[in-house]
């Protein structure tokens, strides 16, 4: 079995009238292309979390923040959670949106929830009964 070892995460951050996004970068991978694949991944998630905002959030002088988390970020597989909120005037509350990447880091290949659990598994019910 081979060891994957944590990968290197900077933040980034990303400033507009109105908007601060903190955001990860990965760096320093020995595939270059599956570097690339990752980090223009997160950046797209990120812009099309934005349009959503955009979307829900439709008053004046909109403010946005942003961070992540890593989830994890071992044995090949990198975790991570997006989260920004945003509120403008005069609406009554603001608006969070949340999404979650999951990579290979030898490869860059994202992971959907589906894809971490076995064929013909009942992952979905047994979550459900979990969270439940």
């Amino acid at each position: 079995m081979s060891y994957y070892p944590p990968v290197e995460i900077r933040t980034l951050t990303y400033r507009a009238p109105g908007t601060v996004i903190q955001y990860p970068q990965v760096t320093g991978l020995a595939n270059r292309h599956a570097e690339e694949r990752i980090n223009r991944a997160i950046i797209l998630q990120i812009q099309e979390m934005q349009r959503i905002q955009q979307g829900v959030q439709t008053g004046k002088n909109p403010e946005t923040t942003g961070h992540f988390e890593i989830k994890t970020n071992e044995r090949g597989l990198l975790s991570l959670m997006l989260s920004n909120y945003t509120y403008s005037i005069p609406m009554a509350h603001g608006y969070t949106v949340a999404k979650a990447l999951t990579f290979s880091t030898q490869t860059g290949q994202s992971y959907t929830l589906s894809d971490l659990f076995r064929p013909g598994s009942n992952y979905l019910e047994l979550l459900t009964a979990e969270v439940n």
